[in-house]
């Protein structure tokens, strides 16, 4: 998957412009197109293995995730910045022979607002259960709290650990 976006506010439209994917008649993908592309606020350009946005004077967004699906896909992008986008993007499919070991993509956004700074606590940014891969995230904060710099550790408790099996700043 790789797009184009361009819009008078960038950072708007790149929060704005929301991605929806429907694999096999079931929504697993719903999040802005620029937090798709692991980027906020803006196209900040970057380069990983997974996504990256390139640093042209239009920035390309890319994304090399495998999302594998059985009968259907169905892709759809809403425009909600409340502003005119202009959006290119390509979409590249491939045979893929399902399996029961196969798993859908899924992707989502999580707002949380207003987090208390006082007293310092750790703040759970998703629960799962059942079969799967966890392989990513992207977390913008974006701090008004005149009494917390931003930084934190980021905590991985698997399969019900007491202390996370990953811990780090």
């Amino acid at each position: 998957l790789c797009a184009t976006l361009a819009a008078d506010d960038i950072e708007a439209a790149a929060r704005g412009v929301v991605l929806q994917i429907d694999f096999d008649g079931q929504r697993t993908v719903e999040t802005p197109l620029g937090d798709f592309f692991g980027t906020a606020p803006g196209l900040t350009p970057y380069e990983s293995l997974p996504v990256g946005i390139t640093e042209d004077p239009r920035p390309r967004m890319w994304s090399h995730w495998r999302m594998p699906f059985r009968r259907s896909a169905v892709v759809t992008v809403r425009n909600l910045s409340g502003q005119p986008v202009t959006l290119e993007g390509t979409l590249g499919i491939a045979n893929y022979r399902w399996t029961d070991r196969s798993l859908l993509f899924h992707a989502r956004l999580r707002i949380e607002r207003d987090l208390p700074s006082r007293p310092m606590s750790d703040w759970t940014h998703m629960i799962c259960q059942g079969k799967g891969r966890f392989v990513g995230t992207s977390l913008h904060v974006a701090n008004p709290a005149k009494h917390w710099w931003g930084e934190g550790d980021e905590k991985i408790y698997v399969d019900g650990e007491t202390f996370p099996s990953w811990f780090g700043t």
